[in-house]
């Protein structure tokens, strides 16, 4: 029986991890949106072989992780009109489908916002600092503390999808846009903690 949320996944020259990803969750029963993000032709094959398990749309050239997720969100409704859910997931094996299932699970027993949360043990110095200077200002701005702002593993209700692709950012800052926007509109966001998964 498919599963009420669809994973929306955007890809930019995967690797044979994005097969894996996608097998995994087909056969857990997930419909899957994969987005291509203007990805050069060496990378058609990966694509074709991933294509039997999902619904597959791509960009007319690369334009970045933010315009890539706006324009699966887009297509959402469209394309899946029984989903009440949208669960976005890289496709590069840092997201495992079991942590795939505990956002869905708990979407299914909140119908809030739910984010992945990771906690990375021995990060640089340059990196933890910069990682925390953007949750202390970001919870500054906002009032509200969210522990990460740049996981990519978040579950949605579809009541968000003609807010998420109205809000500014085509590449990476869009995730942190999402973060913010919700905060500064006190809206609920429930975190889950999910794997560090390094490549």
């Amino acid at each position: 029986m498919n599963k009420e949320a669809v994973i929306l996944i955007p890809s930019y020259e995967p690797d044979n991890l994005l097969i894996n990803t996608v097998k995994s969750l087909f056969d857990e029963g997930f419909p899957i949106l994969l987005v291509n993000d203007g990805s050069s032709k060496e990378f058609d094959n990966i694509f074709s072989q991933a294509r039997p398990y999902v619904t597959y749309l791509e960009n007319d050239r690369n334009r970045g992780k933010g315009y890539t997720l706006k324009h699966g969100f887009s297509k959402i409704k469209e394309l899946f009109p029984e989903a009440r859910f949208v669960i976005t997931a890289d496709g590069d094996g840092q997201h495992s489908t079991k942590d795939i299932i505990k956002i869905y699970d708990e979407l299914l027993a909140t119908n809030e916002l739910v984010f992945g949360v990771r906690y990375f043990k021995n990060m640089p110095f340059r990196s933890r600092f910069g990682n925390d200077w953007s949750k202390i200002s970001r919870s500054l701005l906002t009032k509200q503390y969210v522990p990460e702002d740049q996981c990519g593993l978040r579950g949605f209700p579809i009541r968000y999808l003609n807010e998420l692709v109205k809000i500014k950012g085509n590449k990476y800052e869009y995730e942190m846009n999402q973060v913010v926007r919700f905060q500064l509109k006190q809206y609920i966001i429930r975190t889950i903690t999910i794997e560090t998964i390094y490549l």
